[in-house]
């Protein structure tokens, strides 16, 4: 759902270069748009750099001082946009990406929910939706000055945070925040509809969510594999964990995530759980 908010595509566009004249975060790249205000750009591609097998290293080695400096100038810099767009293609660079939003951004999403006691699939992408488009804290805290028992009533304190969102978006002075009240009210539908599970098939955006879409159990490494809420399944879990040799149910829980890191480990590679392109290869998956 945050990649449908973020680029308009279910699996993310790895290779979406954005900069929009009121947009804060200065220029936007990625399956998640990281930003060059933030320092998140600069984090990614000196990433991408220092990991063996990146196609486009050459031409990203002189751009790391000016988005550590997070130089305006880099905003409408078309060789630099060249670049990001097709480093998206690379699968190092999809890893990279993956690694990246999944510890700078679901894992504390993860807790942020778990602190709250908020155990439904809908809650969480709420949570995550926020720490993704920014100010979850702010808006935690109003929410938790107006409902503050969210263990006693989740779904109700789920309920009062989206509309303070919604609010807080519609009253934005920036009007690019003013224009995305349109996640909150997907947000409100999916609570009118009881889909805290978020059961399969899920119409976001108009874009039909399936498992086929998703790549659920399909063949061939897919999509990337990682702990996630609900957790991942499929025939694909199963192959990893045939490959890594542990218990095969299918399931990519905590011990199938310990396997991936520790196999990561043992082979030079970031261990960051996820099993992706890079890791699958080594694998022979």
């Amino acid at each position: 759902m945050v990649n449908i908010f973020e680029t308009g595509s279910a699996r993310g566009d790895y290779g979406r270069v954005v900069h929009a004249k009121h947009d804060s975060g200065q220029l936007t790249y990625g399956r998640s748009q990281v930003t060059l205000a933030s320092g998140g750009l600069h984090a990614l591609i000196r990433q991408y750099c220092e990991t063996p097998g990146a196609r486009h290293t050459s031409g990203f080695i002189s751009y790391l001082s000016d988005l550590a400096n997070k130089t305006p100038a880099l905003d409408s810099d078309a060789v630099l946009h060249g670049l990001l767009k097709a480093a998206g293609d690379d699968p190092v660079m999809r890893d990279c990406q993956d690694s990246l939003f999944d510890n700078g951004y679901w894992l504390p999403a993860l807790k942020s929910a778990a602190a709250l006691s908020l155990p439904d699939p809908l809650s969480v992408c709420v949570v995550y939706d926020s720490h993704i488009h920014g100010s979850w804290k702010t808006i935690r805290d109003r929410t938790l000055a107006r409902a503050p028992d969210s263990a006693a009533a989740p779904r109700d304190w789920t309920t009062a945070y989206v509309a303070t969102r919604r609010d807080w978006l519609a009253g934005s002075p920036n009007p690019l925040l003013r224009r995305s009240v349109y996640r909150m009210d997907c947000f409100n539908q999916l609570i009118t509809e009881n889909a805290w599970a978020l059961p399969l098939p899920l119409k976001v955006r108009g874009i039909l969510l399936t498992g086929a879409l998703l790549g659920e159990g399909q063949a061939g490494g897919a999509r990337a594999l990682r702990r996630t809420s609900p957790m991942m399944r499929g025939d694909d879990v199963e192959r990893l964990q045939r490959a890594l040799g542990v218990a095969a149910d299918g399931v990519f829980g905590d011990r199938t995530l310990t396997a991936v890191k520790e196999f990561q480990q043992r082979n030079g590679l970031t261990a960051d759980g996820i099993a992706g392109p890079t890791t699958m290869e080594i694998m022979g998956l």
